[in-house]
């Protein structure tokens, strides 16, 4: 994998964002075959089954290759164009609904217990 300058004192500027490990892994493949560096991260956080502790990863390149990679990046939007990307704010509302349905049945499930097995 290629790896920024780290004497270059500009910050990395995100390029693509997901939670999708397979989206992930062919946007690093576009860029490594366009010979672009790049830093990821949250690559390592995200759970492998989507569930809802699913945390977005990101990729950085140089403000330099920011065009040239965005560019390369659209075919992968291009290939894929119904795909829905995941935003912060759907984490979020698919985090909210689970602690919801999960305080909800810990909130009834004593009820449940002694209604059932009185």
């Amino acid at each position: 994998m290629a790896s920024l300058d780290p004497q270059n004192s500009h910050e990395p500027v995100v390029v693509f964002t997901t939670s999708s490990a397979g989206e992930m892994e062919v946007a690093k493949s576009m860029l490594q075959a366009g010979d672009i560096p790049f830093i990821t991260r949250g690559e390592g956080n995200h759970d492998p089954y989507g569930g809802a502790g699913n945390l977005l990863m990101d990729i950085r390149v140089e403000p330099r290759d920011v065009e040239f990679a965005q560019e390369i990046l659209k075919e992968l939007d291009k290939a894929d164009p119904g795909a829905e990307r995941s935003t912060p704010l759907r984490r979020d509302i698919r985090r909210i609904a689970i602690m919801v349905v999960i305080a909800l049945l810990i909130s009834l499930a004593p009820i449940l217990w002694f209604t059932l097995f009185k």
